[in-house]
């Protein structure tokens, strides 16, 4: 009786060995992906595949998190185990540390890429505003060039046209104020 108890605590001291060793390769697996994806470039042609890299660095950002929890439930098993079982607690425990660490510098180079990836989105889009407004300045020039527009042939018309482009300037006044304010937050 007391070889077969033997014997059973040494199988269950294995099968939690093995279970040790199993989410300890999981995670490692895990990590080694993350440090793959973010070693990648992160780069788009416009504000649309911007806006998409954004968003799987986000669920990616998410997932990583929750692997990191796992991370440190690997460390409560290690404290467990070597409490339990005649373990070298200081191996355990240091590797399951280590991967901890990993975890979190890899969060944090992530949160840092996301970050930058943010901040391209914000350049990407007040460029794109700085487009459009300079496409609409670009019209009103056009339009206010003509010679239809100069002509004293009738007043009344021309009053009015003047009048709706002074309008639509002080409108879109507004957009030119914007803009100053997004310079100044991105440069």
């Amino acid at each position: 009786m007391q070889v077969w108890r033997g014997r059973q605590e040494s199988l269950l001291e294995s099968y939690d060995l093995f279970n040790f060793t199993r989410l300890q390769r999981q995670i490692e697996i895990t990590q080694s992906q993350n440090e793959h994806f973010l070693s990648g470039s992160f780069k788009a042609d416009d504000l649309d595949q911007l806006e998409s890299i954004i968003k799987n660095f986000q669920s990616k950002l998410i997932t990583m998190k929750l692997d990191q929890e796992k991370a440190s439930q690997l460390l409560d098993y290690a404290e467990k185990l070597s409490q339990k079982h005649n373990f070298p607690k200081d191996k355990i425990t240091l590797k399951a540390l280590n991967l901890t660490r990993k975890g979190l510098e890899n969060i944090k180079l992530a949160e840092k890429k996301l970050s930058e990836l943010q901040g391209q989105q914000n350049v990407q889009q007040f460029l794109q505003i700085c487009q459009e407004f300079q496409l609409w300045l670009e019209e009103k020039q056009v339009l206010v060039e003509e010679d239809t527009y100069r002509s004293s042939k009738t007043l009344h018309g021309k009053w009015t046209r003047h009048q709706s482009v002074a309008n639509e300037i002080k409108n879109n006044r507004k957009q030119l104020e914007d803009l100053q304010v997004w310079n100044l937050k991105i440069f």
